[in-house]
């Protein structure tokens, strides 16, 4: 199933959530159907590339990148990308083991909503929690600097029912996240850091869970595939989180009616 097909499956999903919009009675040149224009923001989000080189790429085609930026904005505005994704991240069953890491965001297009300045510049950082097929049970985007020990408590209260065993990398090695885990009936499966000086806790079987932190990091990779979500050109955090979201519904929508 390539991404053509699989936009055209999730956009009879998203086409419920969109309100009507009645043709005005003093005439003018007919409204582009809303179907036409999320094809064009799904290669949008492929490409990448500025909206002003996007007004060129569509330019003398059947829908104006200025049309596929003003209907954008209403969508995102009324949340819907969001929306359809929290619908279809509903319908994923409850796994037992869970994987759980961060990825950096370069931040280019300015701003300084949810960026962080690090060591690789200024920038956002996607945590998410996966099962062990890459598909987010959940996710929020922050500032890059917080350390990733210290986000993840708000990652953890959108989350309902955690998975028996979620496993993380040496940033995670701190026994206030175990105990915020284990509070939650929970085990929190992180190697120790050299450093660490406390006593070993919670070693047990973590080789053989360890090596499928694959998962993950193939979340953030097929992220990256969207050329959009590789970097943040967006100054403002709510933007750049309707695509997010959209990706993901993708992700989501391709998981659901593959092969």
């Amino acid at each position: 199933m390539n991404w053509t097909e699989v936009a055209d499956r999730l956009w009879r999903l998203i086409e419920s959530h969109i309100p009507i919009v009645e043709r005005s009675a003093a005439g003018g040149r007919p409204r582009i159907p809303d179907e036409v224009v999320f094809a064009k923001l799904v290669a949008f989000l492929r490409a990448g590339c500025a909206w002003d080189v996007f007004d060129e790429l569509c330019r003398g085609g059947e829908v104006s990148g200025r049309t596929c930026r003003r209907r954008f904005a209403e969508w995102r505005d009324l949340g819907i990308f969001e929306l359809v994704c929290n619908e279809l991240r509903s319908e994923l069953p409850e796994p037992a083991i869970a994987h759980l890491d961060a990825t950096f965001i370069r931040s280019r297009g300015g701003g300084e909503d949810l960026v962080g300045l690090t060591r690789h510049g200024k920038g956002s950082k996607i945590q998410a929690l996966t099962d062990e097929d890459s598909m987010p049970l959940m996710f929020q985007l922050t500032s890059a600097n917080p350390n990733e020990s210290t986000i993840t408590h708000s990652l953890l209260e959108d989350v309902d029912e955690l998975p028996a065993i979620v496993v993380a990398d040496k940033a995670y090695d701190y026994d206030f996240l175990r105990d915020a885990f284990a509070e939650r009936g929970s085990k929190l499966l992180s190697p120790h850091r050299v450093t660490r000086s406390k006593p070993p806790r919670d070693q047990e079987q973590i080789g053989r869970h360890y090596k499928r932190r694959w998962a993950v990091e193939r979340l953030f990779a097929w992220l990256a595939a969207w050329r959009r979500l590789a970097n943040r050109w967006e100054r403002r955090a709510e933007h750049y989180w309707q695509w997010l979201c959209l990706g993901i519904s993708l992700i989501y929508t391709r998981r659901k009616y593959w092969p």
